[in-house]
């Protein structure tokens, strides 16, 4: 016997068919904004992160899965999007090097602790618009994000947004906060000590050390922006108001992977389904990324989401979406060997428009009848033991009526 391994799932039935209304309602979405689809390996050289992620992130320093193949080379299963999509762009010259609108949808690994929503293998979702920095260009990256979770009918949800500024003003300030957490350097432990060092910025964004005072009085990096970064950010909030998108600026979000600047934003949900607070999709800028990976100076916007926690979210509050339901076109029979051929044909001449299951044998009209109880479908279509040679009888269970037919083409025009 064996069983699947902890921190992995089996998605199927109920389940599937969640996956299925989040990937083509993300597919749908992206294709509206003129996005193209692309897919990277999941396996790539573990460098790839550990530059673009950083080393005192949680995904290099706690969560990669990391393994030598064969070569003795280092690889590593791709823990998210953005740093595969970005190399993929620039060694195979996509759009030659110029302006691109790029989503992906597919497996991510990190190894942790296993919990609702959590997987250590999980799906994920993403846009990457690279382009030049301006409001428009980071709007569209956050409006693309609200309107797929509004199509996907998800409440409760809040925008929470903050500007990290650009490379400069953020160096000064991270000066400014280390020397403001100084003094409480003898309380922290040793991953704290660690990004105090490394990368100061990822206290602000720890979740066990946000509720504290001392965290919550530290400097904000608002108050340091220039002057044309405050205008940038306010013209991107004007946007937000705009078109009626609700948000909170939230001076300690930092996102944590280094490679963000300038706009961060996450969409955080307060249903019961995840039992706390939970980051369903967060994004931002990461300008310096293309070039780091020795293309050329573009800049860069995207965002990711969970589609597992999604799915929690959808089981949870959204019990009455369409797309969800297990109602089939047309159910199929026939009651005798001699009706086969001609009542098999017309199955899969349906099957070219509609939803179709075929009973694969000979079966009786009380079979039938039981199998349209279970599976609900909109027509049932049989043909009745010794009736006549072209009587094929059609049972529309919403007007809950029998026609009797004698052209397959009919049955086209009955659905439509």
């Amino acid at each position: 016997m064996f069983n699947r391994l902890k921190g992995t799932r089996d998605i199927f039935g109920y389940d599937s068919k969640i996956l299925d209304y989040i990937r083509n309602t993300f597919f749908d979405i992206a294709k509206k904004y003129n996005y193209s689809y692309i897919e990277t390996p999941i396996i790539e050289e573990a460098e790839l992160f550990i530059r673009s992620s950083g080393e005192t992130s949680d995904i290099v320093s706690k969560e990669m899965y990391l393994f030598k193949d064969k070569g003795d080379r280092n690889l590593a299963l791709r823990p998210e999007g953005t740093a595969s999509i970005i190399r993929a762009f620039v060694e195979n010259k996509i759009d030659n090097l110029q302006q691109s609108k790029l989503f992906y949808f597919g497996p991510m690994f990190r190894y942790e602790r296993p919990q609702k929503g959590r997987y250590r293998q999980f799906l994920q979702g993403g846009v990457e618009l690279i382009a030049p920095k301006n409001e428009l260009n980071n709007f569209e990256i956050i409006k693309l994000a609200y309107d797929f979770l509004k199509k996907l009918k998800i409440e409760n949800l809040v925008l929470e947004i903050n500007n990290l500024g650009s490379i400069q003003t953020r160096n000064e300030y991270i000066k400014k906060l280390k020397s403001y957490f100084e003094p409480y350097k003898k309380d922290f432990d040793e991953l704290t000590l660690s990004r105090l060092e490394k990368n100061v910025l990822r206290i602000l964004d720890d979740k066990n050390l946000a509720e504290l005072d001392f965290v919550k009085n530290a400097p904000k990096l608002l108050d340091y922006l220039t002057v044309d970064e405050k205008e940038q950010f306010n013209s991107l909030l004007n946007l937000l108001k705009a078109f009626n998108i609700d948000y909170v600026i939230n001076p300690n979000l930092v996102r944590g992977l280094d490679y963000y600047n300038d706009i961060v934003f996450e969409f955080v949900s307060s249903s019961e389904a995840l039992g706390t607070k939970s980051t369903v999709l967060a994004g931002g800028r990461y300008d310096g990324m293309i070039s780091e990976f020795n293309g050329p100076n573009l800049d860069s916007i995207g965002f990711a989401f969970g589609v597992d926690r999604i799915m929690e979210i959808i089981k949870n509050d959204c019990q009455n979406i369409e797309e969800l339901t297990d109602q089939i076109d047309i159910l199929i029979g026939y009651t005798s060997d001699f009706d086969k051929d001609e009542i098999v044909k017309i199955a899969y001449d349906l099957r070219k428009n509609f939803t179709v299951h075929l009973i694969n044998q000979p079966t009786t009209i009380k079979n039938l009848f039981k199998q349209k109880f279970n599976l609900n479908p909109k027509l049932l279509i049989f043909k009745e033991l010794n009736s006549k040679p072209m009587e094929i009888k059609i049972k529309n269970q919403e007007l809950d009526e029998t026609i009797i037919y004698s052209d397959s083409s009919d049955i086209s025009k009955i659905l439509k």
